[in-house]
């Protein structure tokens, strides 16, 4: 889920959680366990949302550059790599880390 945020003021966005689903560090912990049960792991992990500033230079440049060009594969790079940016701000692990990291070497 993705909303507009009136709490950002100098981030471009973030990830934030339920008030009952599980932290960043919860999630981390629960991750680490040696004998956890991965088929509860997917409904028990925290929703996520993504908050967005509309007002931040990075989220108006990449409106414009989408309003110019719905199919451009760099402005879905761009969105793609400011939610895993914003994961790993929150305290999140990405599930694919080169994926990341080749995404930000393009």
């Amino acid at each position: 889920q993705v909303t507009v945020s009136n709490r950002l003021v100098s981030s471009p966005c973030c990830i934030v959680t339920s008030t009952y689903g599980w932290t960043a560090n919860m999630e981390r912990i629960m991750k680490a366990q040696a004998l956890r049960d991965n088929s509860t792991m997917g409904y028990m992990m925290a929703k996520k949302h993504l908050e967005i500033n509309p007002d931040h230079p990075i989220v108006e440049t990449l409106r414009q550059k989408a309003d110019a060009d719905k199919n451009d594969k760099a402005v879905k790079d761009l969105v793609v790599l400011l939610f895993e940016t914003a994961l790993l701000s929150s305290g999140f692990s990405l599930e694919d880390p080169q994926t990341h990291s080749n995404r930000i070497y393009r």
